[in-house]
């Protein structure tokens, strides 16, 4: 009797040191997923690494600085720091967007400097643990595949390069 408890036992530590490995593995593979912000630029998806973003905010007044470039829509005062802000959609030839509506701002931190970018519309927030490679398109690090809540089918969004997008003349070196 006491070879067949000990063997029991011994099944049953089995059983606990693989479940427990499982969940190491689970734990594992959720670390390697990244965060990501996807917005709408028109009829366009795009997406930021959420380690990009410092904030976003809501429509808010911008006030124009003469003589920049056509894509610089202008500075905002943020709790007391001046930012500029550009209006992506026409940074990357997709039109003008529409100030008199409704828009938000996304601040990142691109090369420690804070900068705002228009966008029409902040989608959702999603996890995603592979980007897949697109060599095609200079402004873009890759796309991903991510499933809007509520939705069965899932949309495939291009993960914006800063670098390229801001300084194309370094990354063609």
């Amino acid at each position: 009797m006491d070879v067949k408890e000990n063997q029991k036992e011994s099944f049953e530590t089995l059983l606990e040191e693989a479940k427990t490995l499982r969940e190491e593995k689970t734990e594992i593979k959720s670390q390697s997923e990244q965060l990501f912000l996807y917005f709408r630029l028109g009829t366009e998806y795009y997406a930021l690494k959420m380690e990009e973003i410092r904030e976003i905010t809501s429509k808010m007044p911008i006030f124009k600085v003469p003589g920049c470039q056509d894509y610089i829509l202008g500075v905002v005062n943020l709790r007391g720091e001046i930012i500029p802000v550009i209006d992506l959609k026409k940074r990357l030839n997709l039109g003008e967007s529409t100030l008199e509506k409704d828009f938000r701002v996304i601040i990142i931190r691109i090369f420690g400097e804070p900068l705002g970018m228009v966008v029409d519309e902040i989608e959702d927030m999603a996890a995603v643990s592979e980007i897949l490679p697109d060599e095609e398109e200079q402004l873009l690090e890759g796309k991903i595949r991510v499933t809007p809540k509520g939705s069965k089918e899932f949309k495939v969004i291009g993960v914006l390069n800063l670098k390229n997008i801001f300084f194309p003349e370094k990354s063609m070196m």
